[in-house]
C-alpha cells in the first residue's frame, strides 16, 4: 500500500506538484510544513492529513518511477493565491524551499528504482607479503614509524627458547597441536592444583609453524596470533563423548591427555581418558581456550559442562611464552611426539 500525507490549504488552493520522500521518518517533517503553513496563514488557514487511496495517487502523482510502494509519500504543496493576503511572496518562498528540499533529498531516477544487480563473476588471487613489497620503501613513513619499530623489533626478536625440531600443525595428530594441547593441560594447574584430564585447541588456530632452531617471541605471536584465553570445564562422561564425537568428525584436533580411534569417515570408535575407558557416569575436566568452550568449532558440547572456570590474563599466547622460557631457563629444549593419541582405523 503507498501511504500519502496530503497537505490542503483553504480558502485558495491549487494542486501544484508531488514529491516522493525516501522514509516513513520524512513524517515528521510532514508536520513541521503544515505546522508552518498553519503559522504563516493562521487567518484563514486550514490543515488536514489523510491518506489516498493508491489508484487516486497515482493518477494524480505520477511519480511511480521514483520509489518502491512501500517506501513512497507524496507531499502534496498547496500554491496559495489568496487575495489582499499580506507578506504573499514570503510564503510562496517559505513552501517552496520546504518542498524543494524534500525533491532533492528524497527523490531516486527510474533506473536506480528498476534496475535489477546480481553477483556474475568472482575472481581473486592471493598476494605474498613478503620484502618484494620494502624494495622501494617511503622514506618519510620510515622515519615515523623507525622508533616504534626498533622497540617493537626489540621484543619481536628476543630469543627465548630453542625447538628440538621443525613442528607443524595437521590432522589427526600433529607435533605442533600435541605441544600446545600439552601446555593447555597443564596450565590448569592454576585453576584446579592439579593438571586438567584433557588438554584441547583447535588445528585452526595454530596460524604458523614453530621452526626448528631459536625460539623467538615473534614466532609464537605468528603461531599464536589470536587473544584467546584459558577455560577450565568440568563435564559429565556423557557429554565428554559428544566433544569427542565431535573432534572424530574434523578428523583430529590438537589434543593431550586421551586417546581416541576413530574410522576415515570420522566417526568415534573408542574412548580412552588416562589410559582408561571413557565413563559415562565420571566427571572430567578439560582445559581449552574460550572460543571453543563458547561452542565454536563444533564444540557444542561443552555448553552443557558442569562448571566453567576462565581466569583473567591467562592468554593460550602468553601461556604458551612462559613454558617456553620454563623449559630454556632449566635447560631443556622444546620438543613434541606423536604418540598415536588420535588414530584412524
Amino acid at each position: 500500500m503507498i501511504r500519502y500525507a496530503t497537505v490542503t490549504v483553504s480558502p485558495a488552493l491549487k494542486l501544484g506538484c508531488c514529491f516522493p520522500v525516501a522514509n516513513a521518518s520524512s513524517a515528521i517533517l510532514i508536520k513541521s510544513i503544515v505546522a508552518i503553513i498553519k503559522l504563516f496563514h493562521r487567518y484563514n488557514a486550514t490543515y488536514q492529513v489523510s491518506l489516498l487511496l493508491t489508484a487516486i495517487a497515482r493518477k494524480r502523482c505520477k511519480v511511480t518511477n521514483y520509489l518502491p510502494d512501500s517506501q513512497m509519500f507524496c507531499i502534496f504543496v498547496a500554491y496559495l493565491k489568496i487575495a489582499n493576503m499580506k507578506q504573499t511572496y514570503a510564503k510562496y518562498l517559505m513552501v517552496a524551499a520546504l518542498a524543494g528540499g524534500f525533491l532533492f533529498t528524497s527523490c531516486r531516477t527510474a533506473r536506480e528504482t528498476t534496475a535489477q544487480y546480481e553477483v556474475t563473476k568472482v575472481e581473486g588471487s592471493m598476494i605474498t607479503i613478503d620484502s618484494v613489497w620494502d624494495t622501494h620503501p617511503n622514506a618519510k613513513a620510515a622515519e615515523i614509524l623507525k622508533p616504534y619499530k626498533e622497540k617493537v623489533d626489540a621484543m619481536m626478536y628476543e630469543v627465548i627458547g630453542t625447538s628440538a625440531m621443525k613442528m607443524d600443525k595437521g590432522g589427526p595428530e600433529s607435533l605442533l597441536s600435541n605441544l600446545v594441547a600439552g601446555v593447555l593441560q597443564q596450565a590448569a594447574v592454576q585453576v584446579l592444583g592439579k593438571p586438567a584430564d584433557m588438554g584441547l585447541v583447535n588445528m585452526g588456530g595454530l596460524r604458523n609453524i614453530l621452526p626448528e632452531g631459536d625460539i623467538t617471541v615473534g614466532d609464537v605471536f605468528e603461531i599464536l596470533p589470536f587473544e584467546n584465553s584459558l577455560c577450565v570445564l568440568t563435564m559429565k562422561g556423557t557429554d565428554l563423548r559428544r566433544l569427542f564425537e565431535a573432534i572424530a568428525s574434523l578428523h583430529g584436533e590438537g589434543v593431550s591427555g586421551i586417546r581416541l580411534e576413530i574410522t576415515k569417515d570420522g566417526k568415534l570408535l573408542n574412548a580412552f581418558v588416562g589410559e582408561k575407558p571413557l565413563k559415562d557416569d565420571q566427571l572430567y575436566t578439560v582445559a581449552t581456550i574460550d572460543y571453543l568452550a563458547d561452542g565454536n568449532g563444533r564444540m557444542d558440547a561443552f555448553l552443557q559442562a558442569e562448571k566453567r572456570v576462565c581466569p583473567e590474563d591467562a592468554t593460550l599466547r602468553g601461556l604458551f611464552l612462559d613454558y617456553v622460557r620454563k623449559q630454556t631457563a632449566e635447560g631443556k629444549a622444546i620438543t613434541s611426539k606423536l604418540d598415536g593419541r588420535i588414530t584412524i582405523k
